[in-house]
């Protein structure tokens, strides 16, 4: 079976100067400390070096990591897919058919979810990496799925396009 075609897609990725700042801040901490032990200390500790040696890599991995992250979000015939990679290595499908509303909202990403990502709060769950606005998914049950958009307008016309607002 064919999969439908794709009418609206989205890629975001964290781009906040604050969390850019962070990762700059304590990756440049890292070094100067190591740079420091190793280079201007008269006598190092092998295992001073051997942590921040390891304290260096782990934080060059979430470094990457975090640049790397992509949400991922489209609109088909057949419903919304949304995917956080690389976390996720698949799309997940959410069905027009449990599907009971779809609109676009403002909201507090720290207050209702906790943050940015991949979340779960008292207002459901979200899939959101910066802004304040998404697309809110109110499933069979009253389960409610956020996701961020950065492109609102453009998937507001996609769904009034396929008649689902």
């Amino acid at each position: 079976m064919m999969p439908a075609p794709v009418l609206f897609e989205e890629v975001q990725q964290f781009k906040q100067k604050w969390v850019e700042g962070l990762l700059l801040f304590v990756n440049t901490l890292l070094i100067l400390f190591y740079f420091n032990e190793v280079f201007l200390t008269p006598h190092p500790v092998r295992e001073a070096n051997i942590g921040l040696l390891s304290s260096i890599a782990i934080c060059a991995v979430v470094t990457f990591l975090v640049k790397s992250i992509k949400l991922i979000t489209q609109v088909t015939a057949d419903g919304i897919q949304v995917r956080f990679s690389p976390l996720q290595t698949r799309f997940q499908l959410y069905r027009w058919d449990d599907i009971d509303q779809v609109f676009i909202r403002t909201y507090n990403p720290l207050l209702e979810y906790g943050g940015w990502g991949l979340r779960l709060g008292p207002s459901g769950s979200a899939y959101n990496v910066s802004g304040n606005v998404g697309l809110q998914l109110v499933l069979r049950g009253n389960h409610r799925i956020l996701i961020g958009t950065e492109k609102s307008e453009l998937l507001v016309n996609v769904l009034h396009s396929l008649n689902r607002m």
